[in-house]
């Protein structure tokens, strides 16, 4: 707008310099054409000279917190460059019912900075509400002059993934004969379930009913106001084993994803607590290139582009867990698969009509059921009689027998308030 009025300025100028035979007004005239050329040069100069990036290819947050991400401007241009506005898009690799990332439940955010000479940085905020991988995309930049008048745009790709992951709580999982006349296994009230060995204290949580006394940090509990228990580590030994029957997992809406992925971080992290390590199997495709260890990034390093994981052939892909470093390239193996799936999903449907989406779903879900039927077949999971299953449903199983099936809207609760003795 500012552009518009100013240009316009310049024939009205022009116009009454010569009713008035003005030579102030001729002079002004020529300032202005003058100030004009220059701004439109200038910031088609600056525009060509300034690169923008992100401060890191691939960071972590935990699910519903807010992840402050950085952009590195660099400026090779001899003079400073005005005020730069960065558009810049995030959703989730996933897709969903929540395509969008939290900016009032826009897809886009405009972000404004000054690119001075060499480099400068800025940060913005985005809120990750669900658990996945979030894609962050500068598209746009445009730059203007010193007035904020003219500019120039241009298109960027620079593009960062940030992986959102559970933040507890933990499965509480005891060990020991809990079967009911029925056969079925029983779910108790929570009890306390720390260790028996006292080398080292793990952690300090808050009281819970049933903690004995002996456990209590008293001068902790009369600085804070409320009791504190310490948990001690004990030995741990053995393994588990869990099958996760990912079935139309992409196909969820974006809370029962989220729901999914919390049990299964719960799940994991709660058999840690009771033994050394735990083995993780669920329906994917075999890996073109290898890409069996891949793992989630910390800060600074980059992600495994979802894109570039190509794979071919249905099999059962597998990763043992023994901390919970390794229970987040888990979860980070798991969205690369929902990703992939989506992908392949989205080729198949191209171009096509409603009927045959939906034809095409109804004929791809019972190609999945068929799979996941022959997976579970396998001559692998025959040998385990004992391992547990969690479906897409919140459903989990020991063998062929119903543990509990949790519910979608009392999920946290749940986890918190029961004991699953196996």
């Amino acid at each position: 707008m500012r552009c518009v009025f100013f240009l316009l300025l310049i024939p009205v100028t022009y116009y009454l310099a010569g009713m008035f035979h003005s030579l102030f007004l001729m002079i002004l005239c020529l300032a202005e054409f003058a100030a004009a050329f220059f701004s439109l040069v200038l910031v088609c100069c600056l525009r060509r000279r300034v690169s923008v990036s992100f401060c890191r290819t691939s960071d972590t947050v935990r699910v519903e917190e807010t992840a402050v991400c950085g952009l590195s401007l660099r400026s090779a241009a001899r003079l400073p460059a005005g005020r730069c506005v960065l558009t810049v898009e995030a959703y989730y690799e996933s897709g969903g019912d929540w395509p969008a990332i939290m900016w009032k439940n826009e897809m886009h955010k405009k972000i404004e900075s000054k690119a001075e000479r060499g480099k400068t940085q800025s940060f913005f905020r985005v809120f990750a509400p669900f658990c996945g991988l979030i894609r962050l995309r500068i598209k746009k930049i445009r730059v203007y002059d010193y007035f904020s008048v003219f500019s120039s745009a241009g298109k960027l790709s620079e593009e960062m993934y940030l992986a959102v992951f559970p933040k507890g709580p933990v499965l509480r999982i005891g060990y020991g004969s809990a079967l009911c006349s029925d056969g079925s296994i029983r779910t108790d009230r929570t009890e306390n379930l720390q260790g028996e060995a006292r080398h080292e204290v793990r952690q300090v949580r808050e009281y819970r009913s049933g903690d004995p006394v002996r456990s209590v940090h008293w001068n902790l509990s009369a600085r804070s106001g409320s009791l504190k228990i310490r948990e001690y580590e004990r030995e741990r030994e053995g393994s588990a084993e869990i099958f996760l029957d990912t079935d139309g997992l992409f196909m969820m809406t974006a809370c029962d994803k989220n729901s999914f992925y919390i049990l299964v971080y719960a799940l994991v992290s709660g058999l840690l607590e009771e033994t050394a390590s735990v083995r993780v199997s669920w329906p994917d495709t075999a890996p073109e290139g290898g890409a069996e260890n891949t793992k989630a990034r910390g800060r600074g390093q980059r992600y495994e582009n979802p894109e570039k994981t190509e794979r071919k052939g249905d099999r059962l892909s597998s990763a043992e867990v023994r901390n919970a470093e390794e229970c987040r390239d888990l979860l980070y193996r798991l969205y690369l698969t929902e990703a992939r799936m989506k992908k392949i999903w989205e080729k198949r449907t191209k171009k096509k009509n409603i009927e045959d989406m939906w034809r095409e779903m109804t004929e791809y879900r019972l190609q999945m059921q068929r799979r996941r039927n022959s997976v579970r077949n396998q001559k692998e999971m025959q040998q385990t009689e004992n391992m547990l299953i969690l479906d897409t449903d919140l459903a989990l199983y020991s063998g062929r027998t119903l543990i509990f099936k949790f519910s979608d809207g009392n999920l946290e609760e749940e986890i918190r308030k029961n004991v699953f003795l196996l």
